[in-house]
C-alpha cells in the first residue's frame, strides 16, 4: 500500500490511478484515446473489474500528468535506491 497526498491514508497504486482518472475531468474514451489503449479496458479498470498492464497504466499516467514518487519505508526510512 503507498501513502498518497491525496487523503493522507494507505491505498493502492491502483485505487490512485483510478481516482486520478475519476478526478481528471476527462472522459474514460478520451483518456483511452490519448493512451492509445482500449476504452473498455478502461472502464473495466474503473469499475473494478479488472486490472491494467504496466504499459496500459504508464499510458494513462502519462495522459493525467501523474508520476510515482519515492517515499518511506514502514520504518520510516527513506527506502534504499537499488543498482
Amino acid at each position: 500500500m503507498y501513502d498518497t497526498d491525496m487523503s493522507r491514508q494507505k491505498v493502492t497504486v491502483s485505487q490512485a490511478l483510478r481516482r486520478a482518472i475519476l478526478e481528471s475531468g476527462m472522459s474514460l474514451r478520451q483518456i483511452a484515446e490519448e493512451a492509445k489503449i482500449d476504452s473498455a479496458a478502461v472502464v473495466r479498470f474503473v469499475n473494478g473489474q479488472r486490472s491494467l498492464t504496466l504499459t496500459s497504466a504508464d499510458g494513462i499516467a502519462a495522459v493525467l500528468g501523474l508520476r510515482l514518487i519515492q517515499g518511506r519505508s514502514k520504518t520510516g526510512r527513506r527506502a534504499k535506491k537499488r543498482t
